[in-house]
């Protein structure tokens, strides 16, 4: 259990954490009101002093510079920037907004927000990973529809591509995915699931053994 100093968020759900140079960066996942919907849902914790930051509120003129609450979205770091994809807004529902925020500036900037034709569109409950320019986004809900694709953020050239390929996990929502040496392993939510492994460079799949293994098997 962590130390933290002052006041922390609150209960949150469906929200990320991405670490970046002794601090944790949260965003979304805030239950909704009135209240909330006036804030920035982001909060940092300083690992080496336990100490929460918020993030101060946006006014209302400049909402549109910071992406507003959501839950079930994605996020990833590369280099200096943390990048937020997707989520739902409950009533509102699903995003396909594109977010980066620039942790020496403290600054929001929308990426893009493209059309199903030209990127993953709106879902929420998929997993995101960097290797090694580029974001992996893999499956999710896009309404009640489980999606089966994999998709490919390229940061050099800022562009989105679709990777086809065969065979693969069956359609997974709320799930989990790391790097690990040249591949991404994707785990469900369901504990007595298989583990799949995703290998970049020769854009193939592999079924591996159940996840009570060690992770250095895995890889």
């Amino acid at each position: 259990m962590l130390d933290c100093s002052g006041d922390g968020p609150e209960e949150l759900e469906e929200h990320s954490v991405v670490a970046y140079k002794g601090n944790l960066y949260i965003f979304g996942g805030m239950v909704d009101s009135a209240f909330i919907q006036a804030k920035t849902p982001l909060w940092t914790y300083d690992v080496d002093s336990t100490r929460w930051t918020e993030c101060r509120n946006v006014p209302a003129e400049k909402e549109s510079l910071a992406p507003a609450n959501r839950r079930g979205h994605s996020a990833v770091v590369y280099h200096s920037s943390m990048y937020i994809f997707g989520g739902y807004f409950g009533i509102k529902g699903i995003s396909q907004e594109f977010w980066t925020f620039h942790f020496n500036t403290g600054k929001w900037l929308c990426v893009s927000s493209p059309s199903q034709n030209t990127g993953p569109g709106p879902r929420h409950g998929h997993s995101a990973v960097v290797y090694p320019t580029g974001m992996y986004l893999f499956r999710g809900l896009m309404e009640l529809s489980e999606r089966k694709d994999l998709w490919k953020w390229d940061f050099v050239s800022s562009s989105w591509s679709n990777i086809r390929t065969s065979q693969g996990p069956p359609p997974v929502v709320g799930h989990a995915s790391i790097v690990c040496k040249d591949s991404m392993l994707i785990s469900n939510s369901n504990p007595n699931d298989d583990l799949w492994k995703y290998h970049f460079h020769t854009q193939t799949w592999k079924k591996l053994s159940s996840v009570s293994l060690h992770l250095r098997n895995w890889c």
